[in-house]
């Protein structure tokens, strides 16, 4: 199984302190100043939506959003090109760059509020029916490929992997759940030992 289109979803820790109007500006930067791994393009404004996907910063060949979807706000990375060969490097990658991103974001001064990002929940999902069809083999392969990834980077954590849906109209997607999850700045000390 390769998948050629893979997102990762952070969770905001207080959805309260989300301000989507307040990220335009600093995604617009991000642009300019190239502070997230990527090419990057545009900002996209989709607050009108209800349920839908916020802010968003679009690349080449990834893309960033402060994610509105499922009633809980989250960092939204999410890459379309140049992947490894295998799924356990495109993975550690995804969320390499994803976590990336949300300690960017949680930096930001001028946002107004203290926004921080939850590590012990992850939405993981392969945006590639053709590639990963949402099937029963499919998890199976999927869950084979991070188990040692996710074991080394959330070491002590107790990890599980669920599959969200068998809906085959949907795309395959992983939930992840690690209680007493290291911090942010754990995760990418070992998330960048992963991928290099």
């Amino acid at each position: 199984m390769n998948p050629q289109r893979i997102s990762v979803k952070w969770y905001v820790d207080k959805p309260e302190a989300v301000a989507p109007d307040k990220v335009v500006p600093v995604f617009h930067r991000w642009i300019q100043q190239s502070v997230v791994p990527g090419f990057l393009i545009d900002v996209a404004d989709y607050r009108h939506m209800i349920d839908g996907p916020g802010v968003m910063l679009v690349g080449h060949d990834v893309d960033y959003a402060l994610d509105l979807s499922e009633g809980r706000p989250g960092m939204v990375h999410t890459r379309k090109r140049s992947f490894p060969d295998n799924l356990h490097d495109a993975v550690a990658g995804v969320l390499h760059a994803g976590l990336t991103a949300c300690r960017c974001l949680v930096q930001e001064k001028q946002l107004g509020a203290t926004i921080d990002f939850r590590t012990d929940e992850i939405r993981l999902v392969l945006q590639d029916r053709l590639h990963a069809p949402n099937e029963s083999s499919s998890f199976d392969q999927l869950r084979d490929a991070i188990t040692d990834l996710l074991r080394d980077v959330y070491e002590g954590a107790d990890v599980a992997i669920a599959r969200e849906t068998a809906d085959d109209r949907r795309c395959l997607t992983a939930r992840i759940t690690a209680p007493g999850a290291p911090d942010q700045s754990a995760l990418i000390e070992r998330l960048t030992a992963a991928v290099h």
